[in-house]
């Protein structure tokens, strides 16, 4: 699958306070998840899943394009199922039904309920498929009773990270079975313990040899996983480094080029492009707003002309944001 390179951003959120928010926390679109879903009252939803569920045509007619959020992307989740035809529960499973669930920031809660039903329908055979379809409704019931867990201030100490952490657990063991809640979740949990062990190593004075040796107890996938997370933040700060010391635009194709790929490295340069005109084209709008304002014109003919150079300069979508960093001071030579 291709991912947009707006993916390569995501990651960034996580690389501060050793990505409390991504390991603690149920993932951003998670939150996304749980708040559109409790738009509507839980017993509606859980309606609206039973009456597609007793529906064969809604699950077997073909759903339209993804929207565009989604599109040419795919969850890449081949279901499995044993010898007597009963579902092989994974964390694939969860993987597929939230693919469909951050739909619901473009969809409604019917259509993507529809879309993760016709996916099981074309994939599994009884028993496997009614099997999935419970625990389908159970993700969901699960995913509403993560609302009721209080927030968690920006700030929260490690208590009450643990007693979050501790909290997820007892949710997820109010709806799934142990041995679900580790096919499904063994991936997180071990990234939230590890996490407090972190922490709590960092609260008693660990020092950089030891935290290191912390994240050597992680299985492989996930040291992994934490290396593609904090690449972003990390190659960022190398470019930065690279360019204050006057590096070239080959230079820093290379080093991206080096970590991420010959195609990301030329989506960035692309992106960097677009950054020097835009940069450009508002160095230019302030020498002449500039000029404009020693002219000595009367203010109604001075704002005339103001509107005619904005007008000149930048496109109508453009110019919000414009005046906006004019207003804050911030464009450039100011």
């Amino acid at each position: 699958m291709r991912q947009p390179y707006y993916y390569l951003l995501l990651p960034l959120a996580a690389c501060s306070g050793f990505a409390l928010l991504w390991a603690v926390l149920p993932a951003p679109q998670h939150r996304m998840i749980e708040h559109r879903a409790t738009e509507m009252p839980a017993t509606e939803l859980r309606q609206i899943n039973q009456r597609i569920q007793a529906d064969a045509r809604l699950q077997q007619s073909v759903p339209p394009a993804l929207p565009a959020g989604l599109a040419g992307a795919s969850h890449g989740v081949q279901l499995v199922t044993d010898a007597q035809g009963h579902l092989h529960v994974d964390e694939g499973l969860l993987r597929l039904f939230e693919f469909y669930l951050l739909a619901l920031q473009d969809e409604s809660v019917a259509q993507v309920l529809a879309r993760i039903h016709h996916e099981l329908t074309s994939q599994l055979q009884q028993p496997a498929l009614n099997q999935a379809r419970e625990l389908l409704q159970r993700y969901i019931d699960y995913r509403l009773a993560l609302q009721t867990l209080p927030a968690l201030a920006e700030t929260a100490d490690l208590p009450a990270l643990q007693a979050r952490a501790e909290a997820l657990q007892g949710l997820r063991e109010r709806y799934f079975s142990q041995s679900e809640v580790q096919a499904l979740f063994a991936r997180d949990q071990a990234e939230e313990q590890h996490v407090l062990r972190h922490l709590q190593a960092q609260a008693v004075g660990a020092s950089p040899a030891e935290l290191a040796a912390l994240d050597e107890q992680l299985p492989d996938d996930l040291r992994e996983a934490r290396r593609q997370a904090t690449l972003p933040g990390e190659l960022y700060a190398q470019v930065s480094d690279l360019r204050s010391q006057g590096a070239s635009d080959e230079q820093v194709y290379q080093l991206r080029a080096q970590a991420l790929g010959t195609e990301a490295a030329d989506e960035l340069a692309k992106l960097d492009a677009q950054r020097a005109h835009w940069q450009t084209r508002l160095r230019d709008f302030t020498r002449e707003r500039l000029q404009l304002d020693q002219a000595g014109l009367a203010e109604e003919d001075r704002q005339a002309e103001y509107q005619a150079l904005l007008s000149r300069h930048f496109a109508e979508h453009e110019r919000v944001r414009v005046q906006a960093l004019s207003e804050a001071g911030l464009l450039p030579g100011e």
